[in-house]
């Protein structure tokens, strides 16, 4: 690696940081992804007939840890 990045004009530390942001950002897709496919489920669930303070307060009772920091401005 050490060798990549002194072709490549880079400072290994640079490379090593922005390799652990990469892993963060797919962690965080995959996250998300669960995290939507529970928004549908209880829309769905409510015969699509649900706004976000009644999805909000599902995912709360559920145990969501995502609910206050997704929907809060």
């Amino acid at each position: 690696m050490i060798k990549m990045c002194k072709v490549l004009g880079l400072y290994p530390p640079n490379y090593y940081k922005w390799e652990h942001q990469e892993k963060n950002r797919e962690e965080r897709r995959f996250s998300e992804l669960g995290y939507i496919k529970q928004i549908e489920r209880i829309f769905n669930e409510n015969r699509r007939n649900i706004g976000y303070r009644g999805v909000r307060q599902r995912l709360f009772q559920e145990g969501s840890n995502q609910v206050n920091t997704e929907f809060e401005r």
